[in-house]
């Protein structure tokens, strides 16, 4: 190796100590004959890395690393730690040193995750009458015992030693074992020293080290006092620590004795008396049955007595009130009427008291709670009668008088169509009328020759609309119009002038409406069509695609829609 010198201005021979893989490297230069006057240069070195790697595979509660790259292995840990495949028990970080054939040595960490307890079981194991354990961590479990040894939670009745197995996702088991130790509950009782018809009761609880009452004066001891009725229960705690609850249910004195019923009524008064097995009372219609009437106000007394013979004394104020009959009549404002007619119903009564309340009836069945009834849609032999009920709390119901109804049918009439005079005589006027008319009357009585009879001539000269009015049996009446159109005459011009002056703009043909349907065709002078109307009704403006035709005559064809069809031709000139 060769070196240039700038101080001495002359190359240098240099000799270099090189090696794989070490730290350092020695460049000497070698021109010196003695080693003092030799010039050494020292490099520090990273050895090259090379790559390795590392496989894991995961058993039960174990994980194997494998580590690949070189030729020979050092592991921090592990069942062999200076193999390329080692074994670990326990999780954590683990290292592997890794020599190549140059001698070279890389590092490379691994993290193990596996726990090698994945199990567990939780719950009291100490209990009263029963233990319930848990366990958790896998995907199914296996007691040998309990109620239900192949679920997850597990109760014992019974003390032992009891083992689950728990297998995981991954098919690994662990084994878990619990010691149960079950203690039984305090066999208690309640003894019941209770004084009958007293106004207290004393209960006596046994079989325990420890009590506490749900009421009572001293309901931390086993003998309790109780001066109100009711239910009650008591916790009994033995030696053990395990617990009986017992309930008990009181009746302090006679029992619980009571009068129900309301103490006001109208007429009569019902009592009944509860919490005995035999009743007896001052007064009423069964004075010896715990259910009791009364006709008159006053002041009774109820004895009552219980299974244990004790006694209670009720008492009650009654008050009975007699019943108020009010009085109704009704009046129609007519009791004829015609068909589809309408009659107002009016109520007349006496001690109703302020705010009466009503119910109309008609053939039974009730139509309205209005005070005044006003009916429509009747029909012939209705009958309609009232129902009052007074204000009074003991008012009852009255009943008024019936009123029967009588309903005529109404004739009827129609027309079949308008009636067209085209200067051919009077035309006769057909209503259809039913069987039940007795009169007919007509108007306007213009142009008829008889305008109160079924079918008079009509001959009017102008278009007039009839009205007739037809009146049957019982003096009902309907009506119906029919429209005589009288057909005048048309008057056609010819000449107008559409200039937009106002005056003669368009070509009007007079009384054309009167003939609906009535063609027109008009030509200009060389035969050709301008203007067609297969109902000419409005005027023609002179107009053709929008634009003013040009003055001139023009000719028309006019077919009037009369009977006879009749055609008229003619010219009309258009001046501007």
């Amino acid at each position: 190796m060769v070196g240039w010198d700038r101080r001495n201005n002359k190359n240098v021979l240099f000799k270099d100590s090189y090696k794989p893989c070490a730290t350092t490297r020695l460049i000497r230069s070698v021109n010196s004959t003695t080693p003092e006057n030799y010039t050494n240069i020292t490099w520090g070195l990273r050895p090259p890395p090379f790559p390795i790697n590392i496989t894991e595979t995961k058993g039960c509660n174990e994980a194997t690393l494998t580590a690949s790259g070189g030729i020979s292995y050092q592991w921090n840990g592990g069942l062999t730690p200076n193999t390329a495949t080692n074994k670990f028990m326990s999780p954590g970080t683990y290292i592997v040193t890794v020599t190549n054939a140059n001698g070279c040595k890389t590092s490379m960490s691994k993290q193990i995750d596996f726990s090698p307890n994945f199990a567990v079981v939780s719950g009291n194991t100490n209990g009263c009458n029963s233990v319930t354990l848990t366990a958790a961590g896998g995907t199914s479990y296996q007691w040998d015992g309990g109620d239900s040894p192949g679920s997850a939670s597990n109760t014992f009745r019974s003390s032992g030693n009891y083992s689950v197995t728990i297998t995981s996702a991954e098919g690994c088991s662990q084994v878990i074992s619990k010691i149960v130790t079950i203690s039984n509950a305090p066999v208690a009782n309640i003894i019941d020293n209770s004084i009958a018809c007293s106004n207290i009761s004393v209960l006596t609880a046994t079989g325990g080290t420890s009590y506490l009452w749900s009421g009572g004066l001293t309901p931390n001891q086993a003998t309790n006092t109780f001066t109100t009725s009711g239910d009650y229960s008591v916790v009994v705690t033995g030696a053990n620590g395990c617990t009986t609850t017992l309930s008990k249910t009181i009746t302090i004195g006679a029992g619980q004795t009571a009068i129900t019923g309301n103490d006001t009524g109208c007429n009569s008064v019902t009592l009944t008396a509860s919490g005995g097995i035999t009743y007896q009372w001052d007064g009423g219609n069964t004075p010896n049955q715990a259910s009791n009437t009364f006709a008159t106000s006053g002041t009774y007394n109820v004895t009552i007595a219980d299974a244990n013979g004790c006694v209670s004394y009720l008492q009650k104020i009654v008050t009975v009130n007699p019943s108020v009959v009010p009085t109704l009549s009704i009046a129609a404002s007519t009791t004829t009427i015609c068909e589809g007619g309408i009659i107002r119903f009016n109520p007349t009564y006496t001690n109703a008291g302020t705010n009466p309340t009503f119910k109309w009836f008609k053939n039974g069945s009730q139509v309205s709670t209005a005070q005044i009834y006003t009916a429509n849609g009747l029909k012939n032999d209705d009958e309609v009668y009232c129902e009052i009920t007074g204000s009074d709390a003991c008012s009852i119901p009255f009943i008024s008088n019936k009123i029967k109804v009588s309903v005529n049918a109404l004739p009827s009439v129609s027309f079949i169509g308008d009636i067209i005079v085209e200067n051919d005589g009077p035309k006769t006027l057909k209503p259809e009328v039913s069987d039940n008319v007795i009169s007919y009357s007509w108007s306007p009585i213009t142009g008829l020759d008889n305008p109160n009879i079924k079918n008079p001539q009509a001959n009017p000269e102008f278009t007039t609309e009839y009205t007739l009015t037809v009146t049957g049996t019982g003096g009902c009446s309907v009506e119906a119009t029919i429209k005589v159109v009288v057909l005048q005459e048309i008057f056609i011009p010819n000449v107008f002038s559409p200039n937009g002056d106002g005056k003669n703009d368009q070509w009007v043909i007079r009384n054309i409406s009167d003939y609906i349907g009535t063609k027109v065709q008009i030509f200009n002078r060389y035969g050709q069509k301008v203007f067609q109307s297969d109902n000419f009704i409005s005027p023609w403006d002179g107009v053709l695609g929008g634009k003013p035709l040009p003055v001139g005559s023009y000719y028309y064809i006019l077919d009037l829609a009369n009977k006879s069809k009749t055609r008229y031709k003619g010219s009309v000139t258009i001046l501007r």
